[in-house]
């Protein structure tokens, strides 16, 4: 890859490369816990290596879960997000 194409175009490629490689999604709004943990984990268990899951869901007990477990199952929080009680969280299998 060459690096010398412009600080725009590096953003936008990075960007493209984050939308297509986030083609795996997961809801797990309206579980209770540990279901949302459980369906993460066997979600993330499917996947290559290198993947990315986007996994939606709600409550603040979840949010916490599913990036405790992932973080300590080796895999890679790549972004979080919170809006009105809701949640999504971007996660790279390792």
């Amino acid at each position: 890859m060459n690096l010398l194409i412009g600080r725009s175009r590096v953003i936008k490629l990075l960007c493209f490369r984050r939308l297509f490689l986030a083609t795996e999604k997961l809801d797990v709004k309206g579980k209770m816990c540990p279901m949302p943990v459980a369906f993460t984990k066997r979600k993330l268990e499917s996947m290559a290596s290198g993947q990315l899951v986007e996994v939606d869901g709600e409550g603040e007990l979840e949010f916490d879960n599913i990036q405790r477990w992932a973080k300590n199952s080796g895999h890679e929080i790549v972004e979080t997000s919170k809006s009105g009680g809701e949640f999504r969280i971007l996660i790279r299998k390792l």
